[in-house]
């Protein structure tokens, strides 16, 4: 999967995250992170330095205008990738199992 088909999937969703709600780094620095189930496959998104709710459609637009700084493998099944857009981070993440 490339990082277009990630955010067409993204932009297709029409339900709520499977699970979402903001959260504290270890540093204790806020932000926000989403999961949504899509078949059998998991996509997530994490936007740090945030305290508001990041909606798809925003994640799919960074990704499609914004510029890779980071591009790792999740654990053995799936990729992560972190996007800065706009003065922001977007760390997206799929895989074939829950995270």
């Amino acid at each position: 999967m490339n990082l277009g088909q990630y955010a067409d999937i993204l932009r297709s969703i029409q339900h709520k995250p499977y699970e979402d709600g903001l959260y504290t780094n270890k540093k204790g620095n806020p932000g926000y992170r989403a999961v949504f189930n899509v078949g059998k496959n998991w996509y997530w998104y994490s936007v740090p330095g945030t305290t508001e709710t990041v909606d798809p459609a925003e994640v799919a637009e960074a990704i499609s205008k914004g510029v890779v700084t980071h591009t790792g493998q999740f654990k053995l099944n799936g990729f992560e990738r972190t996007i800065s857009f706009a003065g922001r981070s977007y760390i997206v993440n799929a895989g074939s199992h829950r995270p």
